[in-house]
Order: C-alpha cells, then structure tokens, then sequence
C-alpha cells in the first residue's frame, strides 16, 4: 500500500485515474487498499484528469507532434472524458498546422520522403486532414 501511493505520488504532479486504477491492478492491490490509495491521492490533488490531459498534449507536441485527431484517440485510450478532451483540444487548430508544417520540414530531410506521395501516406497515417496536408505541399 504505500510503496505504490509512494511510487504514483513521486512520479508526476497530476495523473489520470484509469491509469492509476490500471497499475494497483497489476500489482494485485485489494480493492480496500486500492481505494484508499485513490482517496489518498485525490485528496492531495494528484488525480486530476484535465492537467493531465493538458500535460500529455503539451508533451506531445513538443516530443513528436501529431494531428488533433490521433491526440484525441489517444487521450479516449486513456479513457479521459470527451468534454476535457475538446475542452483541452480547443486552441489546438492552429498549432496543428504548425505541427503540420514543422514535421514535413523534418521528414523531407530524410530520403525516404522526398517523394510527395510518400510523405502524403505517412502525414495521413498520422491523422492529418488529407486538404491541410495538400495544401501545406503545396505551400513549402
């Protein structure tokens, strides 16, 4: 029991609550002991799906950018709530562009995508809109 409220509470500021559940599940904590790590935690403010989902899009964009569309199949795996998603996606249009833009930037550098068709499959593989990504070509 506190070895893992230990392990959760050291980690990361703000965490999402599947996950959490997810992990005493695999270490086989009772459910007594389960919830009264997850009240623990709650109660300090380390459960907190909206940060997280927030954290883990700003993570994202700055590590491996990607389309508002795969970030928001992502954050639905992690079974984050659709209002927190499209609250958290909201400002994200424009930024998806930029995502867009520095990641053909990036590929084109590297052989294998110096080929339009090529490059278009991989872009649309990662969930951007087939005209953005027409249009983002065309423009370089």
């Amino acid at each position: 029991h506190t070895r893992c409220s230990r392990d959760w509470s050291s980690d990361v500021c703000s965490s999402d609550l599947w996950e959490i559940r997810q992990y005493l599940a695999r270490k086989k904590a009772s459910p007594d002991v389960s919830n009264k790590i997850l009240n623990k935690l709650s109660s300090r403010g380390l459960i907190d799906d909206a940060s997280f989902a927030a954290t883990w899009v700003a993570s994202r964009q700055l590590l491996k950018p990607s389309s508002r569309r795969k970030l928001m199949l992502e954050l639905q795996q992690k079974h984050i709530s659709k209002d927190i998603i499209l609250e958290v996606l909201g400002d994200y249009e424009q930024s998806e562009q930029q995502a867009l833009n520095e990641l053909i930037t990036k590929k084109r550098q590297t052989t294998r995508y110096k080929d339009n068709t090529k490059l278009m499959a991989y872009l649309l593989r990662q969930g951007f809109n087939y005209g953005d990504i027409k249009q983002a070509i065309a423009d370089e």
